[in-house]
């Protein structure tokens, strides 16, 4: 049998996985840098709006954070598709 036809659909459908589907969930929530996104999306290209989003997550990265719980929290934001959630505020998702 093939496992593919047997797995579950994911709760993050369309989304790449789940940490591009949550950091977006999050960015949306924070009405300052919902706005900002919006803003910039009118503004910026595509990967221009990545980029942004991309710096943004990684400077709010706690100093404080090390060790395990940094190891851990930096391989979930290497998962995020930063391209996926700029064209989903551009609309071209």
């Amino acid at each position: 049998m093939d496992k593919q036809n047997h797995e579950p659909k994911k709760d993050y459908d369309p989304w790449e996985n789940y940490e591009t589907f949550a950091a977006f969930t999050w960015l949306k929530n924070i009405n300052e840098v919902y706005e900002i996104l919006i803003d910039m999306a009118d503004d910026s290209d595509v990967e221009e709006l990545a980029n942004f989003i991309r710096m943004w997550i990684e400077e709010s990265i706690p100093l404080l954070v090390k060790g395990l719980y940094r190891d851990l929290l930096d391989r979930a934001i290497g998962k995020i598709n930063y391209m996926q959630i700029a064209k989903a505020y551009k609309g071209e998702a």
